[in-house]
């Protein structure tokens, strides 16, 4: 962090499961929240617990304000690890020659921000706002306004519980949607693409 070599800070790690945004403009499932300081150059470096184990490589913090020359804000006492089993299976990918690859259903949704997230946890599903021409929801005929309630018999009462379930499976995988809709409920089956270029789920 600002150029200093084998910097330690300690911390709480306060959540896991959070959802953060990548460069991108997809988003990261299953981040880990700590107050330990990140610090503009510590991204990439690891998180580890109080035995050495490695349980993610720190990637982002929370903050409002940024360096307008850098686009980097100072740390503002919260940030975001990304998981180390994802870390790991990608890295593997990688070092394999192969392509990266993820799991892309085509719609966009309500994504909870601040005080929302209080009550969403408690919600019946995640709210679909738009589906994307020619995607897989789309050819599976999933509608605006659809509630998405569980993905293969798993609850989904979240946003972050939404991109965190999709992201356990791979294009070509297929799905079947527990889906609400005008107060009707439906088992819609649906085969994952992979996520291009863009900002959809």
């Amino acid at each position: 962090p600002f150029s200093l070599p084998e910097t330690v800070t300690s911390g709480i790690v306060s959540q896991t499961q959070r959802t953060i945004q990548a460069p991108n403009s997809y988003y990261i499932p299953d981040a880990i929240q700590t107050d330990a300081a990140i610090n503009p150059g510590n991204s990439g470096g690891p998180l580890l617990n109080a035995d050495g184990q490695v349980l993610g490589l720190n990637d982002q913090i929370e903050t409002d304000a940024q360096n307008s020359a850098t686009g980097e804000g100072q740390n503002a006492g919260i940030g975001f690890a990304t998981p180390s089993n994802e870390d790991q299976r990608i890295a593997q990918q990688l070092i394999a020659g192969k392509t990266v690859q993820h799991a892309f259903l085509g719609i966009a949704t309500r994504q909870p921000t601040g005080q929302q997230l209080l009550s969403t946890q408690k919600s019946t599903g995640v709210t679909i706002t738009t589906v994307e021409t020619g995607g897989p929801a789309a050819k599976a005929g999933l509608q605006v306004d659809d509630v998405i309630t569980k993905i293969n018999g798993t609850p989904v009462t979240s946003y972050d519980q939404l991109i965190s379930v999709i992201a356990r499976y791979n294009p070509g995988q297929t799905v079947t949607l527990t889906v609400l809709r005008a107060g009707q409920t439906k088992q819609v089956k649906v085969t994952f693409a992979n996520r291009p270029p863009g900002n959809a789920n």
